[in-house]
């Protein structure tokens, strides 16, 4: 078993004791407000986040990012309202450069879609170029989520595919119970995707 760093922020954690992750917005306001009034602040490497935060559409995407920069080398990401960006640490599957890129525009022939993140891994050991993986993270209501809506990922799933991207999707559950084997997971198909360019 991996006794890698927590796999979830204990500040990010305790917003479950406010009511389920799905109430997002109106809990996570909740929550902060509580923040400042125990006097609790949060970790400077987690502020760093806030522009990608920003950005992201839901809790769950929210906590993906935080559990993918809980691999981040000792110095802070660089956030901005584009990217954020970090070197990898030991307890990573791959040392290297990641960029993780909040809601990107994908031109598709005849629409525009805007997965959950770009991630970027740049391989700094061998030198190899950068591999890329766009990766959706469904919510917690998925499962609840009508025929129409599931149909409409595959054929999202399928049009990242077929212009030759290289996409994989998480459910809510999965993020919420062990999100850092999720960010592990990301970061271990990137390796195997820049070594396989590389070869």
């Amino acid at each position: 078993m991996d006794n890698g760093p927590p796999r979830v922020p204990e500040m990010l954690v305790t917003l479950a004791h406010h009511g389920r992750p799905d109430d997002t917005e109106q809990k996570h306001r909740e929550y902060l407000q509580w923040l400042d009034q125990a006097g609790v602040g949060w970790p400077d490497w987690l502020l760093q986040l806030n522009p990608s935060f920003a950005k992201c559409q839901s809790y769950i995407e929210r906590l993906y990012l935080a559990n993918l920069a809980q691999m981040r080398h000792e110095s802070e990401p660089v956030s901005d309202e584009e990217a954020t960006s970090f070197l990898l640490n030991d307890e990573a599957p791959a040392k290297g450069l990641l960029v993780v890129i909040p809601q990107p525009a994908m031109a598709l022939p005849g629409r525009t879609l805007h997965p959950d993140f770009r991630v970027e891994l740049t391989l700094l050991a061998t030198g190899s170029p950068s591999a890329a993986l766009f990766v959706e993270c469904d919510g917690h209501d998925y499962h609840n989520a009508r025929k129409e809506q599931v149909t409409r990922d595959r054929r999202r799933d399928r049009a990242i595919l077929s212009e030759g991207y290289n996409a994989i999707r998480f459910t809510g559950s999965e993020i919420w119970a062990d999100g850092f084997s999720c960010a592990r997971e990301t970061v271990r198909i990137l390796r195997q995707l820049a070594e396989r360019e590389a070869a």
